[in-house]
């Protein structure tokens, strides 16, 4: 049987599902709907893949208290059903997403990328990144700009991890790009 590939996906991408599902309106940018759009259908895709076994997803359990609000309002509590559905997506076991506890060895990991790698991040997101590598994944999903920055991505890269937006992941499997937006 052929290895899948394991895709780390950072909270960001849960937060923009969330968003998406509760209709809330984006920042004024070009193309800011559409993109949330593609971004959020490759979601679903990638979690329908990693449930049927063609992909893992992987997250972080530090996920799961990241995902306590929108990014809208930071100290408006999210209602019951976007509540619900950070559980359910999160902590169910069924979505698809398979949540990874920081050990110390990761945790070490996400200090070095800035003490010994340079690799500049907030320590959440450190901690989001070597989670990833310690994993062996091979993308890691986010919209995190200082991820995406080029200091930061070219230093990864070497490192096996390709930073990219959910939309341009290019490890979802075929089967599961059949579909289009419409599907939605």
């Amino acid at each position: 049987m052929p290895e899948i590939s394991t895709i780390y996906v950072d909270t960001c991408a849960f937060i923009d599902m969330a968003k998406h599902r509760a209709r809330l309106a984006l920042a004024d940018r070009p193309n800011a709907q559409e993109d949330r759009e593609r971004d959020v259908w490759t979601m679903k895709q990638l979690l329908a893949a990693s449930t049927e076994g063609a992909i893992s997803v992987l997250t972080s359990t530090l996920t799961i208290t990241e995902c306590v609000y929108l990014g809208v309002e930071p100290d408006k509590i999210p209602d019951a059903l976007t509540q619900r559905f950070f559980s359910e997506l999160l902590l169910s076991g069924k979505s698809g997403v398979t949540p990874a506890s920081p050990s110390l060895s990761i945790m070490e990991r996400a200090r070095d990328l800035r003490w010994k790698k340079r690799i500049i991040l907030k320590p959440m997101d450190s901690l989001h990144v070597a989670t990833a590598l310690h994993h062996h994944c091979r993308e890691i999903l986010t919209h995190d700009k200082d991820m995406h920055s080029d200091s930061v991505r070219l230093k990864l890269e070497e490192m096996g991890l390709n930073v990219v937006l959910p939309r341009d992941t290019a490890l979802l499997p075929e089967k599961f790009r059949q579909s289009d937006l419409s599907d939605q």
